[in-house]
């Protein structure tokens, strides 16, 4: 895969004025006696909306150093894609560009194998089960590779949306027999899983970027997508995709990123507080994710998607073929007898 060619900070940080947004040299922070901090911005650009959970959950670190440990830093948010698209961002991080990244487990596809079974389908079957998934010793171990892979560091996951909506164009899709040879939507990065899961209910995966999503179902290049609702809805899809059917299958946890000079150079005995305070920053996002998926499933219908529950046979009929596609997945059987153990 082709890098980027490590750019100069001060050549990005020139450039990032002119999106319009507040200057970013380095503040100077008058502390009280006995408090800490680190006078660098952290320079972050995040795929999601300000206010989103996704953003929050890195907007509330530096507020949550300050209350609860006495330490002052900055970071600079760029949200909604400014700087950089999806793979751009990821590449950016690792490359210096900027400090802090967060993206969705397929978009890491092309990096690393770290997290692949992340995105297999009915993995995790409730909310609970997926934020205990996401702390425990098998996610550090992935940490770990992830890091050796790309490298970076990691920090928390944060929930991405919650579980994926299926939508499309063309009819309501009650059980797998209605996709038969709807063109839909795939990750875009080489997200083998994705894919398998999409051809197991008879549907024709497309890879295409999500920037070009919109357009793509206005051409007739995709007849619809699998998706959060909370994107689904935010970008206006239920304007041209009037049918939704809600598929327990995939629950989508966000990656957050920092460059690992930047890990390395942060002060000491601000480290282990930067990660606490990204903790519990991540948990309160998921806890804001969680809460307002149903809100975004209620706006979608109220903007003219119809919205579908499969019954629970009907759910047995997603199920078992996206089920088998575990065997096709490329992950290690070991991982898998971990996982299902």
């Amino acid at each position: 895969m082709t890098r980027l060619m490590k750019p100069s900070r001060r050549t990005f940080l020139a450039g990032a004025t002119a999106l319009g947004t507040a200057a970013l040299a380095s503040p100077s922070i008058l502390r009280a006696q006995g408090r800490r901090g680190w006078d660098r911005p952290i320079i972050a650009g995040l795929n999601g909306r300000e206010g989103d959970p996704t953003d929050i959950s890195i907007r509330r670190i530096p507020e949550i150093l300050a209350e609860q440990f006495d330490i002052d830093i900055v970071i600079e948010i760029y949200p909604s894609s400014q700087l950089a698209s999806d793979i751009g961002q990821l590449e950016g991080v690792q490359n210096g560009l900027f400090d802090i990244a967060s993206n969705s487990t397929a978009s890491f596809a092309g990096f690393t194998d770290a997290f692949h079974y992340m995105d297999l389908p009915f993995l995790y079957p409730t909310w609970d089960e997926a934020l205990r998934s996401v702390t425990s010793d098998l996610m550090m171990e992935r940490y770990a590779k992830a890091e050796a892979d790309m490298p970076l560091k990691m920090l928390p996951i944060v929930g991405g949306g919650g579980y994926r909506l299926l939508s499309n164009r063309l009819h309501q899709a009650k059980t797998p027999a209605d996709m038969q040879n709807v063109k839909m939507r795939s990750s875009f990065g080489g997200a083998v899983i994705d894919m398998n899961t999409l051809s197991s209910w008879g549907a024709v995966p497309t890879p295409l970027p999500w920037g070009e999503s919109y357009s793509g179902i206005q051409q007739g290049v995709i007849d619809g997508m699998f998706v959060q609702p909370i994107w689904t809805s935010i970008a206006g899809f239920a304007e041209i995709l009037p049918h939704g059917t809600r598929v327990p299958s995939n629950w989508v946890g966000q990656l957050q990123v920092m460059n690992a000079a930047t890990w390395a150079e942060m002060p000491h005995d601000i480290k282990d507080p930067f990660m606490q305070a990204a903790q519990i920053a991540a948990d309160e996002g998921s806890a804001l994710d969680r809460k307002v998926e149903q809100q975004f499933i209620d706006k979608l219908g109220q903007d003219g998607m119809a919205i579908y529950e499969p019954t629970a046979d009907e759910i047995a009929e997603w199920r078992a073929p996206a089920l088998a596609t575990w065997a096709e997945s490329g992950i290690d059987p070991d991982l898998i007898a971990r996982i299902n153990g």
